[in-house]
């Protein structure tokens, strides 16, 4: 094992436990976290098998299918994160809208009308 492979575990190792410990989410988002956390441990691990993998797909190398899954995954993040951002946006626009006519202030008419 080289220098930078414990390194890189216990990074991964950290982001992982950070993630469950102070960010609430679903359990979907969950699973997908530690799915991916297991799969970086097991291919920094053995980054024979992440070679194997871009052979098998076609790919040169180890590190460019990573980089390629990486690029894919996080595009896919900014989307939902796009998503979510307009969901909000909505939310607090239909927010305001109902505060703002519950807390609105009928003028008084001056003269009664005939």
């Amino acid at each position: 094992m080289t220098l930078i492979q414990p390194i890189l575990i216990a990074f991964m190792i950290v982001g992982v436990v950070a993630y469950f410990r102070w960010l609430r989410s679903s359990h979907w988002d969950r699973a997908i976290v530690l799915f991916l956390g297991l799969v970086g441990v097991v291919l920094v691990a053995a980054p024979d098998l992440a070679n194997w993998l871009a052979m098998a797909v076609g790919v040169g190398r180890g590190a460019d299918l990573v980089t390629y899954i990486g690029v894919v995954g996080l595009s896919f993040f900014c989307l939902v994160l796009l998503s979510r951002l307009r969901e909000l946006e909505s939310r607090l626009a239909d927010l305001t809208r109902q505060l703002a006519l519950d807390e609105a202030v009928q003028p008084e008419d001056p003269e009664p009308r005939a």
